[in-house]
């Protein structure tokens, strides 16, 4: 936000109910503000009905999201409609050939966990970034030589790998650090993601 803000734009902020699934003031609000893009919640649940509620009110203000709204339902949510959806993630298909086409293998022999993906095979960064997550948790625990929660969070900063989503380091707080990212813009007609761009991304 202060990034956008000293580059001379406005960030206009609000706020809605956890337990609610109506965004119309939401939506309105950002109406009202003349706002020229829409950043939805890390929830791909919320993003989808916010996609949905927004078509409802014939919105085309593009809506931009981040790695959890990369998700079958947000793609559901958008078809047919005249809705832009961006987002920012970073796995994009194509990047490991061998993890693509062992997913999908996966996908297509098991009916329950092709439903569970909203009966697609397409790969969302929330499956790639957990494939890497459970093998930086395993350089974790093989660190701390423990399976005790706070011993592998306590090594967890000093935790390096090259994973599918690329090189994956973290700050002394424990939070992630990459230097990429990909966008994807969603193909109405389709129903899929389409690669945009990759983003580089200065880590502070």
């Amino acid at each position: 936000t202060q990034l956008f803000e000293a580059a001379g734009g406005k960030v206009v902020t609000d706020y809605f109910s956890a337990n609610s699934m109506d965004f119309t003031g939401y939506l309105n609000k950002a109406v009202m503000e003349e706002a020229e893009l829409i950043l939805v919640p890390s929830s791909a649940s919320c993003a989808a009905q916010i996609v949905t509620q927004a078509n409802e009110l014939e919105m085309e203000v593009p809506i931009l999201g981040a790695d959890w709204v990369d998700d079958s339902q947000v793609l559901s949510a958008a078809a047919g409609s005249n809705i832009q959806l961006y987002i920012a993630t970073p796995y994009v298909n194509g990047i490991s050939p061998q993890f693509d086409e062992g997913f999908q293998k996966y996908i297509e022999d098991n009916s329950e966990a092709k439903v569970a993906n909203g009966d697609s095979d397409e790969i969302s960064s929330v499956t790639a970034m957990g494939y890497d997550a459970y093998y930086l948790a395993i350089r974790a625990m093989k660190l701390a030589k423990s399976v005790d929660k706070a011993d592998i969070l306590a090594k967890m900063p000093a935790v390096t790998s090259s994973g599918i989503c690329g090189d994956i380091s973290f700050d002394p707080d424990g939070d992630a650090l990459r230097s990429t990212a990909f966008i994807k813009a969603s193909d109405n007609s389709n129903g899929i993601w389409v690669f945009e761009r990759t983003q580089s991304v200065k880590n502070d």
